[in-house]
């Protein structure tokens, strides 16, 4: 199979989802709340296969399992492992040195924190479509944009387009993925983040995110509106007021235009 098919489906499975292992068998899975992206799994898992997709209900989503061996061998080829939190984590990650209390292949040390090898081969991206592509499903996963009101500081108003990701190794290649397109961040231990005007244009005009997926429950005033409505609103906010956009923040006014197609 060409690698570039599987580039949706990797992206989800770096995000929020993962290859887990029961009984000795291997199988994919994602968990999320919402629809959209439950579905782009679905999509993406019947390119490849036939397997039947349980689906079980969790506190934090709905989780999606998918026992497909081949299936499973073949996203293993294009990394060594799909767990981005640290080894010690719960749940623990099953891997030979657990057992055995001593290095293995499947793990890395780095600064004296063991982490498990999740890293996406350099020959996976062909182009910057591909890179966009693959960065738009993750960004939509583990990703956000932010606006709001800030004391204490230069700057009355906080604009933040996030990408969150904890594991080293892969916040470095995230890193290396928005330097191809020009895009300026900082790296920091729980993500990537771009806060200037011209690296968020940038960040819209390439990337956006995937239509149709909302603010989580997390984000204190925008959980009704999708990212890219918050992500056109900070764009918007530069040429207001700041006083209007604090107010649209803590009031959020949404014009009916607003709540229409969240097309980027």
């Amino acid at each position: 199979m060409k690698r570039a098919r599987f580039n949706s489906l990797v992206a989800l499975c770096m995000s929020d989802g993962g290859i887990g292992r029961t009984a000795g068998t291997r199988y994919i899975h994602f968990t999320n709340k919402s629809n959209t992206l439950l579905s782009l799994f679905e999509k993406e898992i019947r390119k490849f296969s036939d397997a039947k997709i349980h689906k079980q209900q969790k506190e934090r989503g709905i989780t999606l399992r998918v026992f497909d061996k081949n299936l499973v061998s073949e996203m293993l080829k294009i990394s060594p492992s799909f767990r981005t939190k640290a080894c010690d984590n719960f749940p623990r990650c099953i891997c030979e040195c657990h057992k055995s209390k001593s290095k293995c292949k499947e793990c890395i040390y780095i600064e004296g924190k063991k982490w498990p090898l999740a890293r996406i081969k350099k020959s996976f991206f062909k182009n910057k479509k591909q890179i966009c592509s693959f960065l738009k499903i993750y960004a939509s996963c583990d990703g956000y944009p932010s606006l709001f009101p800030r004391r204490d500081s230069w700057s009355k108003v906080e604009r933040i387009v996030a990408i969150v990701s904890y594991h080293p190794l892969l916040k470095k290649q995230i890193s290396s993925l928005l330097d191809k397109l020009g895009i300026e961040h900082k790296i920091k231990k729980d993500g990537l983040f771009m806060r200037s005007r011209s690296s968020i244009k940038k960040f819209k005009d390439q990337i956006s995110f995937i239509p149709g997926v909302k603010m989580t429950g997390n984000s204190k005033y925008w959980q009704h509106l999708t990212k890219n409505q918050v992500l056109r609103i900070i764009l918007d906010s530069y040429s207001k007021k700041i006083a209007e956009i604090t107010l649209v923040k803590c009031r959020l006014p949404v014009k009916p235009t607003e709540q229409g197609s969240d097309e980027a």
